[in-house]
């Protein structure tokens, strides 16, 4: 007989149902779901509001569709499902659900005979109101094409394996000689089914140097022990649904283990007594990466008491520091310590007994005290200002270390100084490469121009009683007009080439200049050098130079250029049978520079029966078989070499027919011709 019985009846407790009964799940008296599973129960539990079915559901199906496609859930098959009715509105009352707009009416279950039916009775077939996250319907659609509305939820274990210390991207530090890294090893059930016999398995893989030992339990893990090859099985027994137990592991490498060895390991949960809903979880891995990590403290051992005294010239600095590894991880390998000491052109690190390479130490640091020794060679410095320090101020250089300084090390030691104060004079010149004889100023009042610059680099002491020589070396036509920016410049009574700089005070980190203008005159000679040599510097006697200073010197390439113009006149023009003819060529120098050692070439067209005279040039210049030769033109000069070329023409001269020519050209220069547009000129004679 059929019956139909109120859940509310039940409260909690379980129905009985037959071992491979059928159930079915209909809407309004639709069916919509059903499997011929065993049927291991089926739980109503008001308090928590949740319909549990618990079956395989591995041919769960649409209806009235039997050859349809299977239903696909969202969870691993088979397990146990719950539809959860916690989030519908209302409350549960008797054998009712009732809705506040009263969508859902009547919730029941008939559990005997076959098949078992599940019927929830409302007023709207599509149950479109369950829409919360742990609400779950399933109804089928026409054709047998199912629907799912909510979430399912299944009720099975979920086993789940961790290592709590494990960071996201990589190993863990494991510092050779330290006191170890402590991994927790959790296992956990996050699902809703207790699970028995859950066991993890645990494999430790550790490099073959024996520098990594096997781990060490600290607490949890019950009976657990590793066997000779580092692997052993955690029994945990039963896990039930949302407990959670933890095993601790104490892992330590030698001091003296290498850097980058790796400890890796391993763990796997099972049960097999539940199916496990997530199994992706259910193995985790951790590494451990050996790192070094080391102190070293300082003790310096001997440093001097006494002052630094320069008065008498050079001095030395001897110390030694105690260098004393304090672990725990044993270096054998390069350590760097850099050195601060004041730097400069007078103080010097001599090369130590420990493969000193400025600014770095480099021993190899094993477990023993090593003694450094070292000497500073001084041969001046800013006394009176700030005292001569010599400080180790970090240590470095060994790849994957972690290398310190011990806060007990004593690292500093300082020196005062005393003796002369010490001045750094440089010098530098700038300078006209090249310089036109002759032409115009290029500043004022010359056309050269030429510079020294005296620098004090000394930024605590200004130099006194400075006192230098400028050495001129001029060529002919060529004088100086000289400029200081401090002290001043006079030329030596007895030497009009030596000039005297004396700079009463030149401050610290400023500079003097001495600026030289040239006037070079157009006769100055062609490729001589207008030279300035600096040097013979001395300061006051209280004062010091850092280091002798090096002279400097200038020069500037004089260079000729002339513009040459050859013009010409004749007469007669035209010239009759039986006349005389007269070519006057004549060649100026426009420039800038003086001319020497000109030639020019006299080309001439004389026709039948007319001849060329003797050919005459001016004191400026001579001639001979068609070459004229001017010795020197001065630039810009009022007056000309003149060339007269007179030509006879002979009574049996055709008029009309025949032309006479005569062209003078310039040849040759000693000097660079610039405008050479001009350097020649023609004139040309009609006979009537």
């Amino acid at each position: 007989m059929n019956r139909l019985l109120s859940l509310g009846v039940v409260l909690g407790g379980l129905l009985s149902v037959p071992a491979h009964g059928q159930v079915q799940l209909s809407v309004d008296g639709q069916p919509a779901i059903e499997t011929e599973s065993p049927i291991n129960s089926i739980v109503y539990r008001p308090s928590a509001r949740r319909l549990e079915v618990q079956t395989a559901w591995d041919d769960l199906r649409c209806v009235p569709n039997p050859d349809g496609p299977a239903v696909t859930l969202p969870i691993p098959q088979p397990g146990d499902f719950v539809f959860a009715l916690d989030q519908l509105p209302g409350d549960v009352d008797g054998e009712y659900v009732v809705e506040a707009d009263g969508s859902i009416m009547q919730l029941g279950a008939a559990i005997s005979g076959d098949p078992v039916t599940l019927s929830i009775v409302t007023s709207d077939a599509r149950i479109n109101d369950c829409n919360g996250p742990d609400c779950a319907v399933l109804v089928c659609a026409p054709g047998g094409t199912p629907i799912f509305s909510g979430d399912f939820e299944p009720i099975a274990a979920d086993l789940g394996v961790s290592w709590d210390t494990v960071p996201g991207g990589g190993a863990l530090d494991l510092v050779a000689g330290g006191a170890g890294t402590t991994l927790a090893l959790r296992a956990a059930n996050t699902g809703q089914l207790d699970a028995t016999s859950v066991t993890v398995d645990l494999d430790v893989l550790l490099p073959g140097s024996g520098s990594i030992g096997c781990p060490s339990v600290v607490s949890g893990g019950a009976g657990f022990a590793f066997d000779a090859n580092c692997s052993g099985t955690w029994s945990i027994g039963d896990l039930n649904a949302g407990a959670q137990v933890e095993m601790q592991l104490l892992f330590t490498a030698d001091a003296a283990a290498t850097i980058g060895e790796l400890a890796t390991a391993d763990a796997v949960i099972d049960s097999p007594t539940v199916a496990d809903i997530n199994p992706a979880d259910n193995a985790a891995g951790a590494d451990l990466d050996v790192i070094k990590q080391a102190a070293l403290e300082f003790t310096i051992v001997s440093f001097p008491q006494s002052q630094i005294d320069l008065t008498a010239g050079p001095a030395a600095v001897n110390f030694s520091v105690l260098a004393s590894p304090q672990g725990p991880s044993t270096l054998n390998s390069v350590v760097d310590i850099a050195l601060q000491y004041p730097s400069g052109s007078g103080v010097t690190l001599i090369e130590s007994d420990n493969d000193f390479l400025p600014p770095t130490w480099s021993p190899l640091i094993g477990s023993l005290d090593e003694e450094l020794l070292f000497e500073f060679s001084i041969d001046s410095f800013e006394p009176g200002v700030d005292a001569f320090c010599v400080d180790l101020v970090s240590v470095d250089g060994v790849p994957g270390a972690q290398v310190s300084i011990a806060g007990s090390s004593i690292t500093q030691r300082c020196l005062d100084v005393i003796g002369p104060e010490t001045v750094d004079l440089t010098v530098a010149s700038t300078s006209d490469a090249g310089v036109v004889a002759g032409s115009a100023p290029g500043g004022n009042p010359g056309n050269a121009f030429q510079q020294f610059t005296l620098t004090n680099n000394n930024t605590t002491f200004d130099a006194d009683n400075i006192d230098a020589d400028i050495v001129l070396s001029l060529p002919v036509d060529v004088t100086v007009t000289p400029a200081v920016s401090l002290g001043t410049l006079v030329q030596d009574g007895t030497d009009p080439n030596l000039w005297a700089w004396s700079i009463a005070t030149l401050p610290a980190g400023q500079s003097a200049t001495a600026s030289l203008w040239y006037d070079v005159g157009p006769s100055a000679p062609d490729g001589e050098l207008v030279q300035a040599d600096f040097g013979n510097v001395t300061v006051d006697p209280g004062q010091v130079l850092v280091d002798p200073l090096v002279g400097d010197q200038a020069q500037t390439t004089v260079d000729r250029e002339i513009d040459l113009r050859v013009t010409s006149l004749e007469l007669p023009d035209p010239v009759a049978p039986g006349g005389t003819l007269i070519y006057e060529f004549q060649l100026v120098n426009l420039g800038p520079s003086d001319a020497s050692v000109i030639d020019l070439d006299l080309a001439t067209v004389l026709p039948a029966d007319v001849t060329l005279g003797s050919v005459t040039s001016n004191l400026l210049g001579s001639y001979t078989a068609g070459v004229w030769s001017v010795a020197s033109l001065q630039a810009d000069s009022p007056g000309a070499a003149v060339l007269t070329v007179p030509i006879d023409v002979g009574s049996g001269a055709v008029p009309g027919s025949d032309v006479i020519s005569g062209t003078v050209t310039v040849t040759n220069s000693s000097e660079t011709r610039i405008n050479t547009g001009d350097d020649s000129s023609t004139q040309t004679t009609s006979i009537q």
